[in-house]
């Protein structure tokens, strides 16, 4: 588990910073908010990982304090490195629903690192995005609670179907589609549910779903 007090404490030790009055000005917070963090064991991950890019520290080394080290004039002094084979894909809150359709919440709670290669192969990473399904509408295939991958630069149905974030009427939902013409065909993979048919102009696709993972245990 990731103990924020010490990742904070890293940080200050890094930035040769006193204590975390200083650390507060650091990340231009409130002292109270800083504590917050602290006693509550919760961290703005995107704060990290931005920080970690721009000092070009390992993100290894300030989530866990484990990382390589080499030696220096003064013993052994960390390596300050970034982790290049790796780019970090964003979670949001909330979750999609894959039945009648919600709106999610587009808070980032975290990010998720990929493997840079695999994700060029996929598409650009600013179009990435993660969230969690909600709902039994898309089992045996997608079940509730699974992390999907949506990349939002694919705003275009295939021939050939897939698995979309669409929006109708506002509410957004992850359906399997297919093109029926100038019509689209929105199914859902449990067979109790009906599919249905929409005019393909009344449908905005957020992008298609292109990897998802699930947990063992819930």
């Amino acid at each position: 588990m990731l103990k924020t007090g010490e990742v904070l404490d890293r940080i200050i030790q890094l930035k040769a910073l006193k204590n975390d009055a200083d650390l507060a000005r650091f990340f231009d917070v409130k002292p109270n908010t800083l504590s917050n963090w602290r006693n509550r064991n919760t961290l703005p991950h995107d704060l990290i990982f931005d920080l970690c890019e721009h000092e070009r520290w390992s993100l290894d080394y300030v989530l866990t304090g484990k990382e390589a080290m080499k030696p220096g004039k003064e013993g052994h002094v960390l390596e300050k490195k970034i982790d290049t084979d790796f780019t970090y894909v964003p979670q949001v809150n909330g979750k999609i629903s894959a039945g009648k359709g919600s709106v999610p919440d587009n808070a980032i709670e975290m990010k998720v690192a990929f493997r840079k290669e695999w994700i060029v192969r996929k598409g650009n990473a600013k179009d990435m995005v993660l969230i969690k399904v909600s709902g039994d509408s898309m089992e045996p295939t997608l079940l509730n609670g699974d992390l999907v991958l949506i990349n939002r630069g694919r705003k275009y149905f295939e021939p050939q179907g897939g698995i979309y974030a669409i929006a109708l009427d506002d509410t957004i939902m992850i359906k399997r589609v297919q093109l029926v013409g100038d019509r689209v065909k929105v199914i859902s993979d449990n067979k109790m549910y009906e599919p249905f048919e929409v005019k393909a102009d009344e449908v905005r696709i957020n992008g298609k779903v292109i990897w998802f993972a699930r947990e063992l245990e819930r």
